[in-house]
């Protein structure tokens, strides 16, 4: 199963693998950044030539994990751009 859309959207599905359900999970699930649309999707299926970010979804929970106590929380731009800077190669 693929989850795509803006930041908030994956933000939103991260957030309820970890704490609701992760039945429907994708297997090896990543997240990734192909131009300008966000991407929940297994690492199985390959990265297309626009990506130009990708982490594994633990680590993007691992990141987010204050935030995503708390349900009001959305990620400012300031704060995805922190993300994606400590998280790029």
């Amino acid at each position: 199963m693929r989850t795509q859309g803006d930041f908030n959207k994956i933000y939103t599905a991260a957030r309820e693998y970890l704490y609701e359900s992760a039945d429907d999970c994708p297997m090896n699930p990543v997240i990734r950044l192909e131009g300008d649309i966000w991407m929940l999707e297994s690492e199985l299926e390959p990265a297309n030539d626009n990506c130009v970010f990708e982490t594994t979804l633990d680590a993007f929970q691992n990141w987010w994990y204050e935030g995503m106590k708390d349900t009001q929380y959305i990620p400012s731009e300031i704060d995805i751009a922190d993300f994606l800077a400590a998280h790029s190669e």
